[in-house]
């Protein structure tokens, strides 16, 4: 065998483990679990979010949250019987904290006119803005991001 082919062997036997080590490396699981009636969310061994309890605006009640994981994406799910929710009222899953938050960005409908969304830079997820938050992406201390 030549040096030329067994360069390109080892090149692919190189580019196969390097494979098989991304693959093998970022099949971490989600995992939900439920812990005082509210939901933690976990990945790669480590909480990410805590304290997830479904809400309604102005109501004193916590609802139900549901839960289940579909190709590695965590699905929440607030169930609501008898309750009536208008238009301008919030409903959802809420968490009470991001374990090892970093920095992220929210895109917030700033007043007075609501028209446009201002990216908001963010160190401390209780220091956002309490209305009309339309997104939110982070950064964890480790690198892992979410949205």
């Amino acid at each position: 065998m030549s040096h030329r082919k067994i360069s390109v062997f080892k090149s692919y036997y190189y580019l196969f483990a390097l494979l098989l080590f991304t693959v093998v490396a970022n099949s971490q699981k989600i995992v939900l679990k439920k812990i005082n009636k509210s939901v933690v969310i976990e990945w790669n061994n480590k909480p990410r979010l805590n304290g997830g309890v479904g809400l309604i605006q102005n109501s004193p009640s916590l609802y139900q949250v549901s839960t289940s994981v579909n190709d590695e994406v965590a699905l929440l799910n607030v169930t609501i019987n008898g309750s009536i929710i208008t238009g301008d009222q919030f409903a959802g899953v809420f968490f009470h904290n991001i374990l090892g938050l970093k920095h992220g960005v929210t895109l917030w409908r700033y007043k007075p006119w609501n028209a446009w969304s201002k990216p908001v830079r963010v160190l401390d997820a209780t220091k956002m803005e309490d209305w009309d938050v339309q997104f939110f992406y982070w950064q964890y201390n480790d690198g892992v991001y979410g949205a």
